[in-house]
């Protein structure tokens, strides 16, 4: 399942008529109809009694509402069509569509001041079914004027709103509203789904996401470089656990961190690394916080001291060459002595890297994205918004308006797998698709979850999973693992503790997985 931005969109449309001959009338009556089906079967008496409102622009957006209220004529329920706009504007297919409803005495007034929907919500009050065909997809900059008048005061008036495509008032590509926004409770999104379905506000305001297709040539469905992450992607990557294998045959795993008052982060980190699967698992720490790490970490865990590593006249290469992973970074701290040691990883660490935290903290402080790039073995960077805007030297809310094209560029400037974390989760890398990991849990926004995480990655590298499939696997798990921890932790009580423990139950659960797991805000109808 591909995911699309504004220009994507605007460019298939363009394709399907210049190359493929496709009349745009088809595809809005296509539009129109497959979303009458839906709207009837959440909502089967709409119409019955009061008029269901449609919201017409004068865009391509207003063109399927006018589809939408003539399907719903055809099987004789009242509809009231209010066109924001001048109907002498409309051009083809709308014009021809609104000729029709005027044909069939469907009605349809036009609006170009808000007093208009004042007059009849006064004179006829009450909760109405709405269908929001105001702004399309097409819309940036936000809403004013007119079109925020309308949709604050219907939203005042609506028992139900079925959004077109979008809800009116989102971006299409970022999710944020500028100005005012419908409060969908249930989105048709035509064709493919948009980037902006998937990040807040947008996620919020779309209700339940169904996507419609509208039959295009399945060439067109290629032309998007985002992919939704499901559990088909990750299923195959899954490596047969050999029952005769021992502790050696799958991986070590060696995870550096923990300054005094954070040593909680390499704990979390390393149990994680053991329930995903690692052989061996070694934590090493600085001098200062040995006592308190060995009190928390498991047994199962080996410990060694950072600075058994981190000897000038030790030879780092021969110390870190047992290891078949590293991860870098939980709780590190950022001092001279952290900054010395991510040095020598970076250049005698001939094995898989996973760099988390404070290591990305000092790759930003020092200047360290080429000796990232120039490394030979594989590299995963786990930033969240905050620590991407460090690495990125821009402000975190440009991070957050554009996630897509700042994973773009911290790929440029590393050549690493890039993981860049939220309630929306990136995973991108060289010459590898973007991946959106969409499986919103506010369980999750707790501290120590993005250890865990590390941990996870760390575990799936040294059981030789390349760098990609490890961060697309381990999303998956990470988040699925959430999941159950909510259901068993609700309100706000889950830990990150509880991630772990729910693991080996994410394991089981894509093993026997007979359907793919789909947020369940989100449906493909075909």
């Amino acid at each position: 399942m591909r995911i699309f931005t504004r220009e994507e969109i605007r460019l298939i449309d363009e394709k399907s008529q210049s190359q493929y001959g496709i009349n745009p009338e088809i595809l809005m009556e296509i539009a129109g109809a497959r979303a009458v089906e839906v709207f009837l079967k959440y909502r089967p008496d709409a119409g019955k009694s009061k008029p269901v409102i449609i919201l017409a622009g004068l865009g391509n957006n207003g063109g399927d509402a006018m589809v939408i209220a003539r399907h719903l004529a055809g099987i004789s329920r009242r509809t009231h069509v209010f066109l924001t706009g001048d109907s002498s504007k409309l051009k083809s297919p709308n014009s021809s569509h609104y000729n029709v409803l005027k044909n069939i005495n469907v009605p349809v007034t036009e609006i170009s001041h808000i007093s208009t929907l004042c007059t009849f919500f006064d004179q006829d009050p009450g909760h109405y079914d709405i269908i929001d065909g105001l702004l399309g997809t097409g819309m940036s900059g936000g809403t004013s004027g007119l079109y925020a008048d309308v949709i604050e005061l219907t939203q005042k008036h609506a028992g139900f709103v079925f959004s077109l495509d979008i809800p009116s008032g989102v971006d299409a590509n970022t999710g944020a509203v500028a100005g005012t926004s419908f409060q969908a409770d249930i989105t048709a999104s035509f064709g493919f789904p948009k980037l902006g379905h998937f990040f807040s506000p947008g996620a919020q305001l779309r209700g339940k996401l169904i996507n419609l297709e509208l039959s295009y040539p399945v060439e067109l469905s290629q032309d998007s470089a985002i992919k939704l992450l499901r559990e088909k992607d990750v299923r195959p990557l899954i490596k047969h656990r050999d029952p005769y294998g021992h502790k050696n045959s799958f991986g070590h795993t060696l995870l550096i961190g923990g300054t005094p008052g954070r040593v909680g982060a390499i704990t979390l980190s390393s149990k994680a690394c053991h329930r995903t699967g690692s052989g061996l698992v070694t934590a090493a720490t600085w001098a200062e916080s040995w006592q308190p790490l060995m009190a928390h970490v498991s047994d199962e865990t080996m410990t060694i001291g950072i600075e058994d590593i981190n000897k000038i006249t030790a030879d780092p290469h021969a110390l870190l060459s047992p290891f078949n992973a590293v991860v870098l970074g939980p709780g590190l701290g950022t001092d001279s002595r952290a900054k010395k040691l991510l040095e020598s990883i970076l250049e005698t660490y001939q094995g898989p890297l996973v760099i988390d935290a404070d290591a990305i903290n000092l790759i930003s402080m020092h200047g360290f994205h080429g000796r990232v790039k120039s490394r030979q073995a594989p590299c995963i960077l786990t930033p969240h918004p905050g620590e991407m805007s460090r690495l990125l030297k821009v402000d975190k809310d440009k991070i957050l308006l554009s996630p897509i094209g700042a994973i773009h560029q911290a790929i440029e400037l590393t050549h690493a797998t890039v993981v860049l974390k939220g309630a929306v989760t990136l995973i991108g890398g060289v010459d590898e698709p973007v991946y959106l990991s969409h499986y919103p849990n506010a369980g999750m926004a707790t501290a120590g979850s993005g250890d865990v995480l590390a941990g996870i990655l760390g575990a799936l590298s040294a059981q030789g999973y390349t760098a990609h499939h490890s961060a697309l696997l381990g999303v998956y798990l990470h988040s699925l693992a959430g999941d159950l921890a909510a259901q068993a932790h609700p309100h706000g009580s889950m830990m990150a503790g509880n991630i772990i423990e729910k693991i080996g139950h994410a394991f089981e659960k894509i093993h026997e997985s007979k359907n793919n797991r789909v947020s369940t805000l989100f449906t493909a109808i075909r």
